[in-house]
């Protein structure tokens, strides 16, 4: 895969009105790993692996460069997506009836955010809107520490200082899977997110429970994991183009601090 001096970092695609390349939004490699029931689909600002067994996607990247100051907001909703056959993709339909905003239930669970994406343009912000990019989370993970994280990768994040992000669903072998819809589709046990920054990479990883009772609006430091540990319970190797020395030190560390 093509390596980017830091010139190339703060010329992406989408400021000239193309859509990032899978490598602008990957450049240490998409995950790999389990391949054999879905399909990517890459989108204006944002790539994902969707499992057609599942019905959301295992591991979704994107790339941050800090908060939208434009005030735009998409009007339309979500919609099943277009790129994937009825028999492999979630429908509306399945998620009816388990949305709300009460913080009981699941919500619809963006996993390239909205409030990220938007900052590349209309399209790319109704992009996230796809059912491959939402999973059913926990109405407090959604609205609470879930949301926290994406706004610290934000604030993280700037054009000139992109964060990249790695990020999806965590479905543990030894608890039974719940599933709603016709179709149907699985609820995660919990979420990864993979953050990575600057040419070396930086690295940070973070694993949160999909549970009703999970903390709200509490420090991320407590669910600071090793990205090791992620792939390990995933399947995944999530940084599969960083070298294998650099990759055994990094991935092993658990941080201690979060990003200034």
């Amino acid at each position: 895969m093509r390596r980017y001096s830091c010139a190339w970092f703060v010329l992406p695609g989408l400021l000239f009105g193309q859509p990032f390349s899978l490598a602008e939004l990957a450049p240490w490699g998409a995950p790999q790993g389990r391949r054999d029931d879905g399909k990517l689909l890459t989108k204006s600002a944002y790539a994902c692996f969707h499992s057609q067994y599942l019905k959301v996607s295992r591991w979704v990247v994107y790339r941050a460069e800090g908060e939208d100051s434009s005030g735009k907001r998409y009007g339309g909703g979500f919609f099943a997506d277009p790129e994937l056959a009825p028999e492999e993709r979630a429908e509306l339909s399945d998620y009816k009836g388990i949305y709300a905003r009460d913080l009981s239930g699941y919500d619809r669970g963006h996993q390239a955010p909205d409030a990220t994406i938007r900052k590349f343009g209309p399209e790319a912000q109704r992009e996230t809107y796809s059912l491959a990019n939402v999973t059913p989370q926990h109405s407090q993970v959604n609205q609470g520490i879930w949301q926290d994280i994406e706004a610290a990768v934000r604030h993280w994040s700037s054009p000139a200082s992109p964060v990249w992000v790695a990020t999806g669903p965590v479905f543990l072998a030894d608890q039974e899977t719940t599933w709603v819809g016709q179709n149907p589709v699985a609820v995660p046990h919990a979420y990864y997110l993979v953050a990575a920054r600057g040419a070396k990479p930086e690295l940070l990883s973070f694993l949160v429970p999909n549970a009703e009772e999970a903390p709200w609006r509490t420090s991320l430091v407590p669910f600071l994991v090793s990205v090791d540990s992620v792939e390990s319970l995933t399947g995944l190797d999530l940084l599969p183009d960083i070298p294998d020395d650099e990759a055994r030190r990094l991935e092993s560390r658990r941080s201690k601090t979060l990003w200034r």
